[in-house]
């Protein structure tokens, strides 16, 4: 009698609908035993039963990765409601025959029952074909694919075979399910139990998208018959770009486009502000400037740029400039006059300084010189050159306004008045030290701080996306900036960050233009290889036409996306293993397509089931032994491989061979020697039809259970 195959990573309680053939639930790590006390057991009422388990193989080096070997809950069971049970527990490895006897103690020719399990996974999967050319591949290599996993006692079980809902050129793995391609909520497309369940996809050409950022400037002197096209390089293949009367521009490329992500950036390079273009505004000349847009046909071209950015929102103007200034970082007051008012006495000499009471006020007052001389020092001030614009002072209930000629600014935070001109003022103080008081009210010129300032030092700042009626600010706020409301000028202010007195800051403008290709602007030859791009007909990008052929030049910045084609693609945990492979694989026959086509398959399972670890648990010694077949994308491919029979070589295009991050490759010998399933590609010529040893002890180990 043939051996019990017994599934040990299906729970006893898997779904009926999926495991009709389990008749008697052979699933799971535990094994339910019993003997009936009948035959030559029935008459010993007192009788016990001995239990011995052992399993053909040789014990090899897996013994050394596995917790424990397989052991039974008593090694003796007395009688029990006419039953003599017990309970085997298996280790997780495939590939074992087990056998069981339960022998009548002390009488070794009776043996009541003798019984023999072969240790196996079961992993169930659906398969999605997108047209019948899938469809009669994946028919093809069905039996392949099940004589790889079954080396490994692995039995694939087919749960249905379905079309999808689209037929598609390209299929883009941008979406972690592909949920367009069927409906998850149809009895028949749903993932039973998943974890021990795989999606599989078969369409006709599975492909990434590699996005490049590209960067290059074109003039009106760029044309293929002067000899200055321009060559650029991205992800190490060469692409060409010519220019074409200033308003067509086309990219001949190594790999083809997707147009659906392709994005292009078009920007003149800054233009440098002239001076005379820069102007404080008398709201606030230390802290507001304005830059006339009409002083310079640069400019007055940019702002009708910016102008069109309103309209359709793509052009954008970026303000880059540097200045010499104070910084602080709870900001200035937007009010350029700052009045003090305080009542003094000649005891408010400097040793009992009057000191201002408000939240954002620090300034302190008194007087000098016996009553001469008043001084006020504010430490978030910094005066105006003129620091004084009123002075009124009220002695004996009379005011009396004193020229702004008699204030002096000290330092940037501090003036002194001169009081002794007036003779009044000294009598309304000679009154009495402490009771013989003067009012002062005093309208200081400058910037006022809500907060320390620090040292004046040279500053950088960048305001993108300038607007006509909004205002927009540089990433540290340090500075805000919009077109005037009523004029054409470019207002700049500073919130944190206070312009040097005497010295402009310098700025540069430079307009660009993130523009998504329109449909009707572009065009791609049949391999998708050469994109054309007609400026004229794109109306953003028209306006960088119009700027070459006024002569300027235009610099385009963006990034285009290359379809990368896969052999197979897995998504991972996070969707129960949905796996992917493809038919598109080249102009081959259907020999070697059908090959690579097991190979993905097979490999992208051999994903879902874990491979390749890069440790292995070693449980005799009782540490994590590391995989020395194990690579990653360092060295080739994308996550973890198997470099069995590879040797690792040079990597570049110098070599033929593709790049890699630490410029070596997992490669196949010049020997012949067939490579491992799990190898990172599909070297149809090198490339073997099975799993290598270590893969597959791995997959012997391995719990295809995918939670």
């Amino acid at each position: 009698m043939p051996p019990t195959k017994w599934y040990l990573n299906l729970p006893k309680t898997f779904p009926r609908k999926l495991a009709r053939d389990l008749k008697k639930k052979n699933a799971g790590t535990v094994i339910n035993l019993d003997v009936t006390a009948g035959g030559a057991l029935a008459f010993a009422f007192d009788a016990t039963v001995d239990w011995t388990v052992t399993y053909d193989g040789s014990p090899d080096a897996d013994e050394d990765y596995v917790p424990a070997g397989p052991t039974l809950a008593r090694a003796r069971s007395p009688r029990h409601h006419n039953k003599f049970k017990n309970q085997l527990t298996l280790p997780m490895v495939t590939g074992r025959t087990y056998t069981v006897e339960a022998r009548r103690t002390g009488h070794d020719d009776q043996v009541p029952l003798s019984r023999q399990y072969e240790t196996w996974q079961r992993v169930y999967y659906t398969v999605h074909y997108m047209n019948q050319a899938c469809r009669a591949i994946y028919d093809a290599i069905r039996p392949r694919i099940t004589a790889i996993f079954a080396a490994a006692n692995i039995e694939l079980k087919e749960r249905a075979v379905l079309e999808t809902r689209v037929d598609e050129l390209f299929t883009t793995v941008d979406s972690p399910l592909l949920p367009h391609l069927y409906r998850t909520r149809d009895k028949n497309c749903a993932l039973d139990r998943a974890p021990c369940h795989i999606r599989m996809v078969i369409v006709n050409d599975l492909v990434d998208v590699e996005r490049s950022w590209v960067s290059f400037e074109i003039d009106n002197t760029t044309s293929p018959e002067d000899g200055q096209c321009i060559r650029l390089s991205t992800r190490g293949d060469d692409h060409e770009i010519i220019v074409y009367e200033n308003d067509t521009v086309v990219f001949d490329t190594a790999e083809p486009f997707d147009e659906r992500w392709t994005k292009i950036t078009a920007s003149t390079p800054p233009i440098e502000v002239p001076d005379e273009c820069v102007d404080a505004l008398a709201d606030h000349p230390m802290l507001e400037f304005e830059i006339d847009v009409d002083g310079d046909a640069a400019l007055a071209y940019l702002h009708e740029a910016s102008l069109e950015g309103q309209r359709d929102s793509t052009w954008e103007v970026t303000l880059r400039g540097s200045c010499r200034g104070r910084w602080c970082a709870e900001g200035w007051f937007r009010r350029y006059e700052h009045a003090v008012k305080v009542e003094l006495t000649l005891a408010n000499d400097a040793g009992n300084k009057k000191v201002a009471a408000g939240h954002y006020d620090r300034y302190e007052c008194w007087l000098a010189d016996g009553g001469d001389t008043l001084i006020i020092d504010d430490p978030r001030m910094v005066l105006a050159e003129t620091a004084v614009q009123t002075i009124t002072v009220t002695a004996s209930g009379e005011p009396l306004v004193l020229d702004a000629s008699v204030a002096t600014r000290v330092s940037d935070g501090c003036v002194s008045i001169d009081l002794s001109g007036e003779s009044s003022i000294a009598e309304a103080l000679a009154v009495n030290e402490n009771t013989g008081a003067i009012t002062i009210n005093v309208v200081r010129c400058g910037a006022r701080a809500n907060g320390d300032i620090d040292d004046e030092t040279d500053h950088e700042f960048v305001v993108p996306k300038i607007g006509e009626s909004t205002t927009h600010k540089d990433d540290d706020r340090a500075v805000q900036c919009r077109f005037g409301y009523k004029t054409r000028n470019l207002n700049v202010v500073g919130d944190k960050l206070l312009f040097a007195a005497g010295a402009k800051p310098k700025f540069e403008v430079e307009v660009s233009a993130a523009v998504s290709i329109a449909a009707g602007a572009w065009s791609l030859n049949g391999a998708g290889t050469k994109l054309e791009i007609d400026l004229s007909a794109d109306g953003d990008l028209a306006l960088a036409a119009a700027a070459m052929a006024a002569g300027r030049t235009v610099a385009f910045k963006g990034y285009f996306n290359w379809r990368q084609s896969f052999g197979g693609y897995n998504f991972g945990k996070a969707t129960h293993f949905v796996a992917l492979t493809t038919k598109k694989f080249g102009n081959w026959d259907d020999r070697v397509m059908q090959k690579r086509t097991v190979l993905a398959f097979c490999h992208e399972i051999g994903h879902a089931l874990g491979l390749s670890p890069k440790h292995f648990r070693n449980y005799n010694s009782g540490v994590n032994e590391v995989n020395d077949r194990y690579y990653t994308d360092d060295q080739g491919g994308t996550g973890p491989h198997c470099h069995y029979n590879a040797e690792l070589v040079t990597a570049g295009s110098a070599h033929g061979r593709p790049d890699t991050n630490s410029g070596q490759i997992w490669w196949p010998r010049t020997d012949g020697s067939e490579l491992c399933i799990m190898y990172h590609t599909l070297k149809h010529d090198s490339v073997a039809e099975e799993f290598c040893p270590i893969c597959l002890s791995h997959l012997k180990r391995s719990k295809a259970h995918f939670t």
